[in-house]
């Protein structure tokens, strides 16, 4: 038995975003056809990535599709590979592997979303979504226009810790140029993609 997989995009990945699943397909190789066949499919990792029990190959059909399906399982644990494995009575298993890339985000909040440039500063607060919070987590911070609003280069969610504030610093810049919007991003290696949130900075002079 030959099986293989077929997928809308990356031949080779599935991302663990609520709802994301692709197509396999079964196909047997032999000619006589005119019976049915049961396949059996298991995931060697159904914390990652789940498949039916088994499928039905109709009779006077060389094959099937059927759903992958991924797993959210709100961990950082990065890309993992998932064997599937198929069998059925007189045939030789079929097997093959998928990546199950990680989908874990950071959310970033802040305590005012309109600062006037004399109010001087804010709170913001960044949040990881994932469980697994053994580890200390290290956040890049950029804002988009410092002559505006600036942030630190980075802050540090410390293990067992799931969010930690930042200040973001108006900038007072003594020019008539009305209220400006500035984009504040949080990112850190694993967590896709990048989280970003706004604030409205008004003018005073």
């Amino acid at each position: 038995m030959c099986y293989w997989r077929r997928e809308v995009g990356d031949l080779n990945t599935l991302t663990q975003r609520l709802g994301r699943r692709v197509s396999g397909i079964l196909t047997r190789s032999n000619t006589d056809i005119a019976l049915p066949v049961i396949v059996g499919l298991t995931s060697s990792d159904v914390t990652e990535a789940t498949v039916p029990t088994t499928v039905t190959i109709p009779a006077n059909q060389t094959s099937v599709e059927f759903v992958i399906s991924a797993v959210d399982d709100d961990l950082l644990d990065g890309t993992q590979t998932v064997t599937i494995t198929a069998t059925a009575s007189g045939y030789a298993n079929g097997q093959s592997a998928i990546d199950i890339t990680d989908a874990e985000r950071l959310a970033l909040t802040f305590t005012l979303s309109t600062i006037s440039e004399k109010d001087g500063r804010t709170q913001g607060i960044v949040r990881r979504g994932n469980t697994d919070v053994a580890l200390s987590v290290t956040t890049v911070l950029v804002s988009s226009d410092i002559t505006e609003a600036t942030v630190t280069d980075t802050v540090t969610m410390l293990a067992n810790e799931s969010e930690v504030a930042f200040t973001v610093n108006v900038v007072n810049d003594l020019q008539v140029d009305g209220n400006q919007s500035v984009q504040i991003v949080a990112s850190h290696l694993g967590y896709e993609p990048a989280s970003s949130g706004s604030i409205l900075v008004s003018d005073d002079d």
